[in-house]
């Protein structure tokens, strides 16, 4: 108890006419001071999200999205006081049954402690979610939450920064045993753990199209366009006068859609439609009225769509706060390339995806779910370490995935969630998180607790396999790539299972169980993984190969895919140069089943890198590239076909791999740490590259330029160096050398 926060003996509160469910509940304190006081800390949590307000201004908002047994709480410092009263107001809400899938919790409540205040509180009759209307529809699946509807007239204006608004508000109610009772009991269905990020930070952001609507006329109807420039989130703030009997609604969209309902160059928008998250608001009449979300708009453009009444409209305004995880790139490239490629144009649209899909949690498509997805998480956090050198929300992403592991061992395909999904491969995925995450971090101790879930998991596919040592049949979805050739994009199996795409998968997660294990010391446990790993290697070589070499996807079966060649090489089923043939036969060949999206060609890359073979990454390239013309993505799109969504994390590797194939600075596979890296840079067609690269202990320095000698490097570095091209070990410090051409190749 002592190590605890004074929240923990507080009892939560909640307001007298406030349902549990779909409400808005409103706090306000006032405290009177006879001396100025100086600053000091107050704890507060709330479920499912507050905003804290000290004399008007905007204190903290939270908590993170989590597990709802491990409830974050944040410690707020609160400024120096002077002498006279100050209003304590907070903002509460909870969506109930129409939460988006990553918004979840118990009942609604709220907590404070620090100072002893007599909190009145009651439900805002003003706000409520507002669904969607076939006017906006939208294709697909998308379960963000709903958007807004507010009704000015029905708003207690002014609550957070006059005390006489709430004067005569009823006291807030308690309910509960406190948090911290000794019976260990959990009133509130949910431990209270320090919350685990630091404070999303919001920046003002600047439309690129912004239309006048400085006055529309009563009844008219008026549509206005705002254009973002970039896919983000961010925290609109909606400023208007008058208009009293009008309606507002406010669409936001990631991208224009044409009249036949696909996606072109989404500059171009005329004659086009704008759906997306709506909002409704409904002005009073008075002048100054603000309006703001307790939750981030996904989007680029904004449709906003009025009609009004009796009364004008005036100065409808509308301004941006972007918000964001606050990951800070120091990652530097420089291209010295004659082919004029837009390597800044490239890197910088992988960076405003990272941003857009990493807020509390990473997200995928963050105007579709905002879900957190182990395979999709590995590639986010990936370009995290590499692009700043940053793993807080890694290690948030495999906490929250673990906390939703089910009895049978598996865990949810993505989490937090309140919508149950379960695709067994993530469970594997989640295992290489964990595993990409001693590679880059080498935090022992946090990968030590997280050891018996990733153990469940295998022991759950382990436990199902055939007496030829392949899986048996897998009732669950093997998700790999949306290639339309794999039934909702999951590896195939036969009758009684046999997939060899799944055995690979299963063989890599197996050695990186062992590497795992090793590293925290479990080492009792290292022998039996990798006997795991090289028995399903056994019965994966035992199989009879195509003509060509190729592993066909079953065991009985007569489709290939690259996808089970490249998890043949990440499982070590070949050598190198064994592998790298089978990649490359299956990429030419036309009967063989190619990845679908940007997600799987990641993967792909790493297999490419495995076999040494740099030239192989650089074939892949080139698709990034023409998502660049004449298509206006702000984001990498969720596939590079029609797409769904414009915006996915899964699509930042041209970022890795400019650190890792063109660079040539990678994690040494002998050891998988990059607390040493390789160095074995493939500068294509380029003339020169150099880059400044983040590392845990410090940065990586590197210049290379083609000379008629070779390519001539110039190295620092703060770690020691393994150079691939001649086996020398580079201690730290300064080095200047000529690599050949072809050894630093690929």
């Amino acid at each position: 108890m002592e190590n605890r926060s004074p929240l923990f003996a507080s009892t939560a509160l909640w307001a007298s006419d406030c349902p549990r469910t779909e409400v808005y509940a409103l706090f306000c304190a006032v405290e009177e001071l006879t001396d100025g006081v100086g600053p000091c800390p107050v704890w507060i949590s709330a479920s499912q999200r507050f905003r804290f307000w000290l004399d008007g201004v905007l204190l903290a908002e939270g908590p993170s999205r989590a597990d709802p047994h491990q409830w974050g709480y944040l410690q707020v410092n609160l400024p120096a006081r002077t002498s006279g009263k100050h209003l304590f107001a907070v903002e509460v809400v909870h969506w109930g049954r129409a939460a988006g899938k990553g918004q979840i919790g118990p009942p609604g409540f709220f907590l404070f402690s620090g100072i002893k205040l007599q909190w009145r509180a009651r439900r805002d009759p003003s706000r409520f979610p507002h669904r969607e209307s076939k006017t906006f529809p939208l294709a697909g699946h998308r379960q963000i939450g709903p958007g807004e509807a507010f009704v000015a007239r029905d708003h207690p204006w002014g609550w957070q920064d006059d005390p006489e608004v709430s004067a005569d508000w009823p006291p807030a109610e308690p309910f509960g045993e406190v948090p911290g009772n000794p019976w260990g009991n959990r009133p509130l269905d949910c431990s209270f753990v320090p919350e685990p990020l630091p404070p999303m930070i919001r920046t003002p952001w600047s439309w690129s199209r912004q239309p006048d609507a400085a006055r529309v006329p009563a009844h008219s109807n008026r549509s206005l366009l705002f254009d973002a420039g970039v896919v983000l989130n961010a925290y609109p703030v909606v400023a208007w006068s008058g208009g009293a009997g009008a309606s507002v609604h406010l669409i936001w969209s990631e991208a224009p859609v044409q009249q036949d309902g696909k996606k072109g160059n989404r500059d171009q928008t005329d004659g086009c439609s704008f759906p997306g998250q709506a909002d409704l608001l409904s002005p009073d009449g008075a002048s100054g009225r603000v309006w703001t979300p307790p939750w981030i708009r996904s989007f680029r453009y904004v449709h906003v769509r009025i009609q009004t009444g009796e009364q004008p409209l005036h100065g409808l305004e509308i301004s941006l706060e972007r918000s964001s995880f606050p990951l800070r790139p120091t990652l530097e490239v420089k291209f010295d390339d004659p082919s004029g490629r837009p390597w800044k144009k490239l890197r910088q649209i992988s960076i405003d995806t990272t941003l857009a899909c990493s807020h509390e949690t990473f997200f995928d498509c963050p105007a579709w779910e905002q879900a957190q997805f182990p395979g999709d998480a590995r590639i986010q956090a990936r370009h995290h370490y590499l692009l700043a050198n940053e793993d807080r929300l890694a290690r948030k992403a495999i906490r929250d995935l673990s906390a939703f592991r089910m009895p049978d061992g598996l865990i949810l395909s993505h989490a937090p969630s309140s919508f149950r999904q379960v695709i067994a491969t993530y469970g594997l995925q989640w295992i290489g998180l964990l595993s990409d995450f001693r590679i880059y971090r080498g935090d022992s101790a946090f990968i030590r607790p997280h050891l018996p879930c990733a153990r469940g998991i295998l022991e759950w596919f382990l436990s199902r396999r055939r007496s030829d040592g392949l899986p048996g049949f897998i009732p669950e979805p093997l998700f790999v790539d949306w290639t339309p050739s794999f039934s909702a994009g999951c590896a195939p199996q036969d009758d009684g299972g046999g997939s060899l795409l799944l055995a690979a998968m299963l063989a890599e997660a197996c050695s990186s169980m062992a590497q795992l294990e090793a590293f925290a010391g479990r080492t009792g446990w290292v022998s039996e993984w990798e006997a795991e790993a090289a028995s399903l290697r056994t019965a994966i070589r035992r199989i009879p190969a195509g003509t060509d070499g190729l592993l066909p996807d079953t065991a009985g079966g007569t489709s290939y895919s690259v996808h089970t060649q490249v998890q043949a090489v990440l499982a070590g089923v070949w050598t190198s140069a064994e592998g790298l043939v089978r990649l490359r036969k299956a990429l030419n060949d036309s009967g063989v089943i190619q990845p679908a999206t940007l997600y799987y060609r990641s993967y792909l890359a790493e297999a490419f890198r495995r076999c040494g073979d740099g030239a192989g990454v650089w074939q892949l390239l080139p698709k990034w590239f023409r998502l660049l013309e004449n298509t206006g993505l702000t984001t990498w799109p969720e596939s590079d076909r029609m797409a769904r969504s414009d915006c996915h994390g899964w699509g930042v590797m041209p970022e890795i791999e400019i650190v890792h194939t063109l660079l040539g600075l990678r994690p040494d596979p002998a050891r998988s740490r990059w607390a040493c890296p390789q160095f074995d840079p493939c500068l294509g067609d380029l003339v020169a590259i150099g880059g400044r690269v983040p590392h845990p202990a410090g940065f990586l320095d590197v210049d290379m330029r083609r000379t008629d000698r070779g390519i001539a490097v110039d190295l620092r570095s703060p770690v020691e160096i393994h150079l691939v091209s001649t086996g020398e070990r580079l201690l730290p410090g300064h080095h200047q050398f000529v690599v050949s051409e072809g050894e630093g190749d690929g």
